[in-house]
């Protein structure tokens, strides 16, 4: 699997798991803009 690969993988996960991620910490934390913040620092960790 090369880097390119590997960046595509990481792209399709997020695509179909984001929202549902975003829309469950939206519940949690009342604030959109936090919410897809948070998730995106999840993903990078």
């Amino acid at each position: 699997m090369t880097a390119t690969d590997t960046h595509r993988a990481i792209d399709a996960v997020w695509r179909i798991e984001s929202p549902r991620l975003i829309a469950g910490l939206v519940r949690m934390v009342r604030d959109l803009g936090l919410a897809e913040e948070l998730a995106q620092d999840a993903l990078v960790a």
